[in-house]
């Protein structure tokens, strides 16, 4: 049987939210984006009190990026950029973010006979653990133990610390700027980022393979005070301000030899068909 943790140790750089490696500038196109801003008249969102809260919004972008050697390599990502904005400075820890996920990244494959095969060979970190990296239904995506986005257990004191703020707030950003934690804003705003991941198309002489994502995500707006330190990954956490939903499907499809966006979860991560967790290694 084909080593699928072997070759998840191969493709883990693809995993993480944003690609990481030298991609030519000219090489990166925007294939869709989404954008809604929300301003705050008054201090209350529906049957919320939102006390300093000015405006927040969400941009979800999806993007290819083609390899810096010039060959037929490339990754694909979708992100989203979620921001809000207090009236003073003393009020910019009061909000924060949830990030909930369905679906998993799974394995493609054909074997030596030309037939396609499939596995949830992937792994990530979850509420501390490491998890395979499927979700069947919808999930708070958090790697500690906190539920709240970009917040650390390396930071129990400023959950906030690793949210960001940058001098362009109209701008998408596709770059660390600066951490809350190290640097006071110029402004009460501040933002997150979250990525699906990169799928990627794996040059295999033995196998042609590829890590496909179906995903879909919803970004939540809570108070920081309704955000409880520690829950169970299975809970939904009530009464958000607002969220932001959207998908992320890329699947390779390896007799046309190109990445597609097919509508859904793929049958592969839907609970009915997800295997026990001892056999989710397998290609099948």
């Amino acid at each position: 049987m084909w080593n699928v943790k072997f070759l998840c140790s191969i493709v883990f750089f693809v995993l993480s939210g944003y690609v990481s490696f030298a991609i030519a500038k000219d090489a990166t196109t925007v294939l869709s984006e989404d954008k809604r801003v929300e301003h705050i008249v008054g201090e209350k969102r529906g049957d919320i009190s939102t006390p300093g809260l000015r405006e927040y919004g969400f941009w979800e972008r999806k993007t290819r990026y083609g390899s810096v050697n010039g060959e037929d390599d490339v990754l694909y990502n979708s992100s989203i950029y979620a921001w809000y904005e207090t009236s003073d400075i003393r009020n910019v820890e009061d909000y924060a973010f949830v990030l909930y996920r369905t679906g998993c990244s799974f394995i493609s494959a054909l074997d030596a006979s030309g037939k396609e095969v499939q596995g949830l060979g992937v792994t990530r970190q979850h509420f501390g653990k490491r998890i395979v990296f499927v979700h069947p239904k919808s999930e708070i995506d958090s790697d500690d133990t906190s539920p709240m986005y970009g917040s650390s257990d390396n930071q129990p004191l400023l959950p906030h610390y690793f949210m960001e703020w940058g001098v362009a707030p109209n701008k998408f950003p596709d770059r660390l700027e600066k951490l809350y934690g190290e640097d006071p804003p110029a402004l009460p705003r501040l933002y997150v980022r979250a990525g699906s991941g990169s799928p990627a198309h794996i040059e295999n002489p033995d196998r042609d393979t590829a890590v496909n994502h179906s995903f879909r995500f919803r970004m939540c707006l809570y108070r920081t005070k309704d955000i409880l330190r520690e829950v169970d990954k299975q809970t939904f956490i009530a009464d958000p301000i607002d969220c932001f939903s959207w998908s992320s499907s890329f699947i390779y499809n390896h007799q046309e030899k190109k990445f597609e966006s097919p509508p859904g979860i793929a049958p592969v991560c839907r609970p009915e068909v997800i295997p026990s967790p001892e056999k989710r290694w397998e290609m099948k």
